[in-house]
């Protein structure tokens, strides 16, 4: 039963955040609902590939909960992970630099 918890909230958060990084990667401002109240300004692409990476962090740390994924992390998914990242916040800056 726990464990449809942990994948249900994974599900909440992937999906939550592949809007916020695809506009960032795409250079575009997008707003955050969540920051609305703190944060009234729309955020930058920057902060929404962060914003992004981070849902996308808690999903994989989720998804480690389950039965689903159990193997831990190797040293090439970590590079990986790094090369993806280093892209990401690379595009979001680049992008609205060329519009």
């Amino acid at each position: 039963m726990i464990s449809m918890v942990w994948l249900f909230l994974s599900g909440l958060f992937c999906a939550n955040g592949i809007p916020h990084f695809v506009h960032g990667i795409s250079g575009e401002n997008f707003h955050n609902p969540a920051l609305h109240r703190f944060m009234p300004q729309v955020p930058s692409p920057l902060f929404n590939v962060i914003w992004g990476l981070l849902n996308f962090g808690l999903t994989l740390l989720l998804l480690s909960f389950t039965t689903i994924w159990s193997d831990p992390l190797g040293l090439d998914e970590y590079i990986f992970g790094a090369g993806f990242i280093f892209a990401a916040v690379g595009l979001s800056i680049f992008f609205p630099r060329s519009k």
